[in-house]
């Protein structure tokens, strides 16, 4: 994939991203849904410093959403929680 503003861009992941509302010098900020379940994740992307390796699942239905490099830094805080019913309760792993 392409650049924009000078940082790589976000590999492809089948989770959508919301619009960006701005970018901070070094930071990028955007909102993530997960596919399976539709919770909401706000997601920054901090470009000044290295980050871990590993992944990131979704935290009502365990769903794959990222696997990071540690190429950047990157935080996700869930924002919105779907409804669960009772037959989720057996779905969740």
């Amino acid at each position: 994939m392409g650049q924009s503003r000078g940082y790589p861009s976000l590999r492809c992941f089948p989770w959508t991203f919301g619009e960006t509302d701005g970018t901070i010098a070094g930071m990028r900020k955007s909102d993530v849904t997960c596919p399976n379940c539709k919770a909401g994740y706000r997601r920054i992307e901090l470009m000044t410093r290295p980050g871990n390796r590993g992944e990131f699942r979704c935290l009502t239905c365990n769903h794959l959403l990222e696997v990071f490099d540690g190429s950047t830094e990157v935080a996700l805080r869930l924002t919105v929680q779907p409804e669960k019913t009772l037959n989720d309760a057996d779905n969740r792993f």
